[in-house]
C-alpha cells in the first residue's frame, strides 16, 4: 500500500515538473519578437544596400556621360591639332615661295655682274695676247694692202685703215665674222684705233656676242670718251642681254653728247618700257619721230611708230 502511494507520488511529481518546466513543440507559423527584430534590421539594410546600388548607379551613368564628353573633346582636339598642322604646312609653303621669289632674283643679281666680269676679262686677255702678234701679223700682210693715207701717216696705221674699210664693206654686206676678222687685224696693227673696236663692237653685237661686243665699245670709249655712237651701241648690248636699267645711262650719255640723236632716242624709250616706265617711255618715241621728220627718215619713222604700238598694246 506504501509503496503504491510512492509511486503515484512520484508521478504527480513528475506531471508537475513537466506542467512548470516543460515546453511543449513550437508552432512554426508563430514568429518571436526577435525574430521580428532580426526580420526589421534585416529590411532596413536591404533598403540601405538598394539605395547604395542606385547611387552607384547615378555615379556610374554620371561616370559614362563624362566619359563621352571627354571622349568627344578628345575627338575635338585631334580635329583641331589636323586643322592647325594643315594650315602650318600652308605656311611653311607660302614661306618657301616667298624665299624662292626673293632669294632666286637675289643670285641673279650677284651672279650675273660676276659672270660679265669674268667673260670681259677673258676677252681682254684674249685680245691682249693677239695684240702681241701685231707686229708679225703687219708683216705678213703689209704686200696685201695699198696705202691711200697722207705720207705723215705711219705705214702701219695705213694698213690697218685699209683693214678698217675692209671690215666695213664686209659688215654692210652682212658677213659679219669676216668683217670681225678685218677689224681684227685693224687693231693688231694699231690697238690704240678707237673706231676699230667701236665698228668690230658692232659686228660681233649683230651676231649676239653681246658680251664681246660691250668690251669692245669699254675700249673704244676709253681710248675715244666723246663718241656718242659708241655709247649708244653699248647701251643697245645691255639691253639686248636683259639690262635695260644699265643702259639708260648709255644712251643719256649719247645724247648729252649729241642732243639730235633719233636712234638715242628711239632705242632709251625701248629700255624705258622694258621697266614699265610708260609716260618716259612715250615721251623718247615722241621725241625721236619729231627728230626722224625733221631729217626725213621714213624708214626709221616706220620703226619709231612701230615701238610705239607696241607700248600702246
Amino acid at each position: 500500500m506504501l509503496n503504491g502511494r510512492v509511486v503515484l507520488f512520484g508521478i504527480l511529481c513528475v506531471l508537475f515538473v513537466t506542467a512548470a518546466f516543460g515546453q511543449g513543440p513550437s508552432d512554426p507559423n508563430i514568429i518571436t519578437v526577435t525574430e521580428r527584430i532580426n526580420i526589421a534590421n534585416l529590411n532596413d539594410n536591404v533598403k540601405e544596400l538598394s539605395d547604395a546600388v542606385k547611387k552607384l548607379t547615378e555615379i556610374t551613368e554620371k561616370l559614362s556621360g563624362n566619359v563621352e564628353k571627354l571622349t568627344e573633346s578628345v575627338n575635338s582636339l585631334n580635329t583641331r591639332v589636323g586643322v592647325l598642322e594643315e594650315r602650318t604646312q600652308g605656311i611653311a609653303k607660302v614661306q618657301h615661295v616667298i624665299l624662292a621669289s626673293i632669294i632666286a632674283p637675289l643670285v641673279v643679281a650677284i651672279i650675273a655682274p660676276i659672270v660679265y666680269y669674268i667673260l670681259t676679262q677673258k676677252i681682254i686677255n684674249r685680245r691682249n695676247k693677239n695684240d702681241t702678234t701685231s707686229t708679225q701679223a703687219a708683216q705678213e700682210n703689209q704686200s696685201e694692202i695699198v696705202s691711200t693715207n697722207p705720207p705723215q701717216v705711219s705705214e702701219g696705221e695705213a694698213v690697218s685703215t685699209n683693214y678698217l674699210d675692209k671690215g666695213y664693206a664686209l659688215s654692210n654686206q652682212g658677213d659679219y665674222e669676216s668683217a670681225i676678222s678685218a677689224y681684227d687685224k685693224a687693231i693688231n696693227l694699231n690697238p690704240n684705233f678707237a673706231i676699230a673696236y667701236f665698228k668690230r663692237g658692232n659686228a660681233k653685237r649683230e651676231i649676239g656676242q653681246y658680251f664681246e661686243a660691250i668690251s669692245d665699245y669699254d675700249t673704244a670709249l676709253r681710248l675715244d670718251p666723246n663718241n656718242s655712237e659708241a655709247y649708244d651701241s653699248r647701251g643697245t648690248a645691255k639691253t639686248k642681254l636683259g639690262h635695260p636699267e644699265a643702259a639708260i645711262p648709255d644712251y643719256d650719255e649719247a645724247l648729252r653728247l649729241n642732243p639730235n640723236n633719233v636712234e638715242s632716242y628711239a632705242s632709251r624709250g625701248i629700255a624705258k618700257r622694258e621697266l614699265g616706265r610708260t609716260d618716259d617711255a612715250k615721251q623718247d618715241f615722241q621725241t625721236a619721230l619729231d627728230l626722224a621728220e625733221k631729217v626725213g627718215d621714213e624708214e626709221l619713222k616706220s620703226k619709231i611708230m612701230e615701238s610705239m604700238k607696241k607700248l600702246e598694246g
